[in-house]
C-alpha cells in the first residue's frame, strides 16, 4: 500500500510542482517520500545507503557507524530546508526534492535522530495511507 501511495503522491507532485502553487505541491512531496520510505523501495534505498555510506566511513582511520554520518546529513537538510522557508517563506525546488529524501536518511539514521524521524516517517505514512486507503480500497 505504501508503495501505491508513493507512486501516487510523487506522480501528482511531479506533475504539478512546476504548475501548482507551493502550498499544494509541497505535501505531495512530503507525504510521497514518507509513503516511499515505508515501501519496498525505501528499505533498499536504505540497505544501499547504509552500505555505501559504511564502505566510505571505513576508509578513514577512525571509524565512524554509517548511521551516525547518516543522522549528521539528515540533519544538515533539515537545517538547509529551515533556512530556505525561513528566507523566502516557501518550500521551494530544493526543499521539495529534500523533502522526498529526508524521510529515507531519517529511517536509515540511528541515535535519537533516527527514533524521533522514524516516528515523523510513520506518521506521514499513516496519514498518506488515510487519504489513499479509502479512494482505492486498501
Amino acid at each position: 500500500m505504501f508503495f501505491i501511495g508513493a507512486l501516487f503522491f510523487l506522480g501528482l507532485f511531479f506533475v504539478i510542482h512546476k504548475k501548482a502553487h507551493w502550498l499544494i505541491a509541497a505535501p505531495c512531496a512530503i507525504l510521497g517520500g514518507g509513503a516511499l520510505a515505508l515501501s519496498w523501495v525505501g528499505e533498499l534505498l536504505r540497505t544501499i545507503l547504509i552500505r555505501v555510506i559504511g564502505f566510505v566511513a571505513g576508509l578513514f582511520p577512525e571509524s565512524v557507524a554509517p548511521g551516525t554520518v547518516i543522522a549528521a546529513i539528515s540533519l544538515f537538510l533539515l537545517i538547509i530546508v529551515a533556512i530556505d522557508v525561513w528566507n523566502d517563506k516557501r518550500l521551494d525546488k530544493f526543499g521539495q526534492y529534500a523533502a522526498i529524501a529526508l524521510p529515507v536518511l531519517f529511517l536509515a539514521a540511528s541515535g535519537k535522530v533516527g527514533a524521533a524521524g522514524g516516528d515523523v516517517v510513520s506518521q506521514l505514512g499513516a496519514a498518506a495511507h488515510g487519504v489513499l486507503g479509502p479512494m482505492i480500497g486498501g
